[in-house]
């Protein structure tokens, strides 16, 4: 239960999100199959590591290093990131994996102060103040402004008292920062429907976003079932043709390639043999 309440406000809490950084002693594969066919996030360099450190449990750290690199050094020269700041972000994201969490059930303002403070130092031990700023800004200022939210909701007489100071509270945000605690919140709530029916879900979504952009989330969803489904039948085959004493190995590549390629466009290719890696790992690659 470590995101519930800041979930709810619409906050990610840090030290939830921590991915587990497996052994690097696992055979190295270049990309995550997550992330084939997709764009590097460029919208600050935060993102971008984020993006490169969504691999991890699909591929190792040493692994991520070395695609983070290669991505780096691709880039023109004033677009480059600096690849030692990455490597303190991934020292970093490891530190937080030893620190104690809240119950977040029954959060205080204290906990969660508490909690406010261990991160900041722990970001000065790794990070210029500068550099704090750069990738933590945001961050940081929407836990504050979930602990102001907690303090309120705690000195509030009653529910519409703490509503109407609430909503003071956020008037006063700056722009920018008033659209990101929108935005986080639309997020958590976003991500909530995903329980519900597809009917109920796509209720809920309409409500929240739109009718447009429920029809492009339930198409996306759709999508996403259909691949998983078509995978599924794919792989089912592909065990029979690897399970049939009538073929020999180069048939079987032969069948598997020309399954692969009746079952998924051109532009699957690369996702669905790293799939078929993490399938069945024992296994020669045919391919």
């Amino acid at each position: 239960m470590k995101k519930t309440v800041l979930a709810a406000l619409g906050v990610i809490a840090t030290v939830g999100t921590v991915a587990s950084i497996p052994p690097s002693d696992e055979p190295s594969k270049t990309t995550a199959a997550s992330q084939l066919d997709t764009q590097v996030d460029q919208e600050s360099s935060r993102d971008t590591f984020e993006y490169f450190l969504s691999g991890l449990g699909e591929i190792n750290l040493p692994a991520v290093n070395d695609h983070f690199e290669s991505y780096n050094q691709s880039q023109a020269a004033p677009l480059q990131i600096d690849e030692g700041l990455f490597q303190r972000f991934v020292d970093y994201k490891a530190a937080l994996q030893s620190l104690d969490s809240p119950d977040f059930v029954t959060l205080t303002p204290a906990a969660l102060q508490a909690l406010h403070d261990r991160l900041l130092t722990l970001q000065q031990q790794f990070f210029s103040t500068e550099q704090q700023a750069q990738l933590f800004a945001e961050e940081n200022q929407l836990r504050q402004l979930a602990l102001t939210r907690l303090m309120l909701k705690q000195q509030a007489d009653s529910e519409a008292d703490f509503q109407t100071l609430w909503q003071q509270e956020i008037d006063r945000l700056p722009p920018d920062l008033k659209q990101s605690y929108h935005n986080a919140r639309l997020l958590g709530a976003l991500q909530q429907t995903y329980t519900l029916s597809p009917q109920a879900r796509y209720l809920q979504q309409e409500a929240l976003v739109g009718p447009e952009a429920a029809d492009r989330l339930a198409k996306l969803s759709q999508q996403r079932q259909t691949f998983q489904d078509t995978l599924q039948q794919y792989l089912a085959h592909r065990d029979t043709i690897l399970a049939d004493p009538g073929f020999t190995v180069q048939e079987q590549a032969a069948e598997i390639r020309r399954l692969r390629e009746a079952s998924f466009p051109a532009h699957q290719h690369r996702r669905v043999i790293a799939l078929e890696s993490m399938q069945n790992q024992p296994r020669h690659q045919l391919n």
